[in-house]
């Protein structure tokens, strides 16, 4: 799962600044880049400074956007970089890795059954559970307490996997 972060400017805010937000969102995704609305090209002392930070460089001109400068690839917080992909309406498959829209804008989970595998094979849908054991784990650590038991360690399984994988299994059964 390959996630991007661009931080958009109007090309009047300092550069340094500008430059040290985008930054910031390397916790959140593994590439981050500074997208800037100007009308002239970035110095050179600018393609540096973001490249010293280690940031990409988009310059927006009109119309036109072009990358002057490739962000390098960061392995950014898993909890932070799930919460956006999930903001986004976007989950990571358990079993395969890949990313998958897990619902709409009004409705967050649309394509998902909530730990119903049967529902999610016949409405060609994907799975979200809840990884229970972790919790308890993290419960009994003082990581993560809550007193009513309850986890917000979602996962998703992706409608592919959930009709290539675990399908068989449903057809196994009634045979």
């Amino acid at each position: 799962m390959e996630s991007i972060v661009i931080e958009v400017k109007r090309g009047t805010e300092p550069f340094a600044t500008a430059s040290g937000q985008a930054l910031g969102y390397r916790v959140y995704a593994n590439r981050v880049y500074l997208a800037d609305y100007r009308s002239t090209p970035f110095t050179h002392d600018e393609i540096h400074i973001a490249s010293h930070l280690g940031i990409g460089l988009i310059l927006i001109n009109g119309a036109k956007c072009s990358e002057v400068l490739s962000s390098p690839h960061y392995r950014p917080i898993t909890k932070l970089n799930l919460a956006l992909m999930e903001k986004l309406a976007l989950g990571s498959c358990q079993v395969c890795n890949s990313t998958f829209k897990i619902g709409e804008s009004k409705n967050a989970w649309a394509n998902l059954s909530r730990e119903n595998l049967r529902l999610a094979i016949n409405k060609n849908k994907g799975v979200m559970f809840w990884n229970r054991e972790l919790a308890k784990r993290k419960n009994r650590l003082g990581l993560k307490v809550t007193k009513d038991g309850s986890t917000h360690e979602r996962r998703f399984i992706c409608p592919d996997c959930v009709e290539s994988v675990f399908s068989k299994f449903k057809l196994h059964a009634e045979e």
